[in-house]
C-alpha cells in the first residue's frame, strides 16, 4: 500500500469538562479506556486525572495520516479501534490493529522505525502530549509529574526505571540491538529475486565461522545424507536457501546477548540458554506437527525473549538497586513484548516471528483451530525444565489450548509430549548447534 502523506482530517471530541458523552468527572469513555494500558495503569487517580485533562479523542478515516515523523514528534497516540499501517525509513511496513497486543502501548513517531502511520480502516484514538507521560516518574518537570502511587512490589526508584525505559522507547532514544551484519546481508540476498545460490554462498564465505557452521548444519543429523558435504554451496543446496537463512540468523545471535556487567552477564547467559532450549524444543515440535516450518520455529524460539535483553541492560543504566526476580518480572510484563516487537520489526523478520514476542506467554491463547507458530513456542515452554526468573507461571500442558490442537498429543508419565521425550538426542544436538547448554 502506498501510504498517504496528506494532513489527517480528525473529528475532535467535546473538550474535556464540558457536557456531553462524558462520565461524572468530565472524562470521555474513550479516554477512560486507556487506563488499562501502560503507562496509565501505573498512575494514581490524581495523576491520571492530570493526564486525562490534556487527552483528546480523535477519529481518522482510511487513507488519512495518523502521525508523521518530524510533524507529530510531540504527541503519542493510543489506538482504540481501527487499523493503521506503520512505515519505516526503508519503506517497509506493518499493520497494528486497535485492541491488539501491539497497541497495548501508545504509538509514537520514530526517526527510523515509525516514520509514518496511515489509517487502513476507520479508527478512533486518543492523542496526548508526549512529554506529559514520557517524563512521568523520571523527576522531569517539563509538563510531566512525579510518580506518587507505588505498587507493593516496586519502590519509587524502581518504578522510575520503568518509566525511564518507556520514555526512551517513545522518544526513539532507546538503543536496540542490531541484527549481525552477515545475517542481515544473507536475509537481504534471499529476499532479492535477482540473487541466486552462488550470491548467498559468497556472503556466507565472508565469515569463516558462519561458513563452517553452514557446513556443520548440512552434516548434522537433521540434514545429513550418506555423503558428507565439504563446501558452503553444497551445504546450502542440501539445507535449502530459506532454512540456511534462518539457521544462520539464529547462529549469529549469540553475540547480541553479550554484556560486560557481571550481574547482567549472568542474566544474559540465562536468557541465551533459555532461548536455545525453547528454540530446540520448538524445532522438534514443529517437525512433528508437519504444519510449521522447523527452521522458522527455531528462529522464533531463539528471539521470542529478545526484549528482555534491553530491559536487563537498561536496568544497569538507570537503577542503583539490585535487579531482583520480581522487579525483572514487572519490567518484562509491561515492556518486553513491545520492545521485542520493535527490535524484530527493525530486523525485518516476518510478522509470524514478531508476534511471538507479544503472544508467547499468553498460555491460553486460542485464536486458530490449527496449531500456529506461537502455539508451537507455548508448547516448547511447557517442556522447559528451567524457566527463567522473568517468565510467568505456566499451566499444566493438558490445560493449554495449543496442546488440544495436536493430532497426536500422547503424553509420557512425566506429562511431556512423547515426541519430545523421544527426541532427547535431537534436542541435545540442536542445542549444541546453537551454542546453548548441552
Amino acid at each position: 500500500m502506498q501510504a498517504s502523506t496528506s494532513e489527517p482530517s480528525v473529528e475532535l471530541s467535546t473538550p474535556l469538562g464540558a457536557s456531553g458523552t462524558h462520565d461524572d468527572k468530565g472524562v470521555p469513555p474513550e479516554v477512560l479506556k486507556i487506563r488499562a494500558l501502560f503507562p496509565f495503569k501505573q498512575l494514581s487517580e490524581v495523576e491520571f486525572t492530570t493526564v486525562s485533562r490534556q487527552a483528546r479523542v480523535e477519529y481518522g478515516e482510511s487513507g488519512e495520516v495518523m502521525f508523521q515523523a518530524g510533524r507529530d514528534d510531540d504527541w503519542v497516540f493510543c489506538l482504540l479501534h481501527g487499523e493503521v499501517e506503520i512505515t519505516d525509513d526503508s519503506a517497509s511496513s506493518f499493520r497494528i490493529e486497535g485492541g491488539s497486543l501491539e497497541a497495548a502501548l501508545p504509538l509514537s513517531t520514530h526517526g527510523t522505525a515509525r516514520v509514518l502511520a496511515t489509517f487502513v480502516r476507520d479508527a478512533c484514538y486518543v492523542r496526548l502530549p508526549a512529554d506529559l507521560i514520557g517524563g512521568a516518574g523520571s523527576g522531569s518537570h517539563n509538563g510531566a509529574f512525579e510518580i506518587e502511587a507505588i505498587d507493593q512490589d516496586m519502590d519509587a526508584f524502581d518504578k522510575s526505571v520503568m518509566f525511564a525505559v518507556y520514555h526512551d522507547l517513545i522518544e526513539g532514544s532507546l538503543t536496540l540491538p542490531s541484527l549481525p551484519q552477515v545475517a542481515a546481508r544473507i536475509r537481504e540476498a534471499v529476499s532479492d529475486p535477482n540473487s541466486d545460490i552462488d550470491d548467498i554462498a559468497k556472503i556466507v564465505q565472508t565469515d569463516a565461522s558462519v561458513a563452517a557452521y553452514c557446513v556443520r548444519i548440512a552434516n548434522s543429523a537433521a540434514y545429513a545424507a550418506r555423503a558428507p558435504v565439504t563446501d558452503v554451496r553444497e551445504a546450502i543446496v542440501r539445507v535449502g536457501i530459506a532454512a540456511t537463512r534462518d539457521m544462520i540468523t539464529a547462529y549469529t545471535l549469540k553475540g547480541v546477548f553479550a554484556i560486560a556487567d557481571q550481574q547482567s552477564r549472568t542474566l544474559m547467559q540465562q536468557a541465551w540458554r533459555h532461548s536455545c532450549r525453547i528454540a530446540a524444543l520448538s524445532y522438534v515440535i514443529a517437525r512433528h506437527t508437519q504444519r510449521i516450518n522447523p527452521e522458522k520455529a527455531l528462529l522464533a524460539g531463539l528471539v521470542h525473549d529478545i526484549g528482555i535483553l534491553v530491559l536487563i541492560r537498561e536496568w544497569t543504566l538507570h537503577a542503583k538497586s539490585k535487579l531482583t526476580s520480581d522487579k525483572l518480572r514487572s519490567l518484562s510484563d509491561e515492556l518486553k513484548g513491545s520492545i521485542g516487537s520493535m527490535i524484530l520489526r527493525g530486523w525485518h523478520l516476518p510478522d509470524q516471528i514478531v508476534n511471538t514476542t507479544l503472544e508467547v506467554e499468553r498460555w491460553y491463547r486460542n485464536e486458530h483451530d490449527s496449531i500456529d507458530l506461537c502455539d508451537c513456542i507455548v508448547l516448547a515452554h511447557a517442556h522447559d525444565t528451567s524457566p527463567p526468573v522473568w517468565s510467568s507461571s505456566l499451566p499444566a500442558i493438558e490445560e493449554i489450548p495449543a496442546y488440544m490442537k495436536l493430532s497426536d498429543g500422547s503424553l509420557s508419565a512425566n506429562h511431556r509430549l512423547l515426541v519430545v521425550e523421544e527426541a532427547e538426542k535431537e534436542l541435545r544436538a540442536m542445542n549444541e548447534l546453537l551454542g546453548g547448554e548441552t
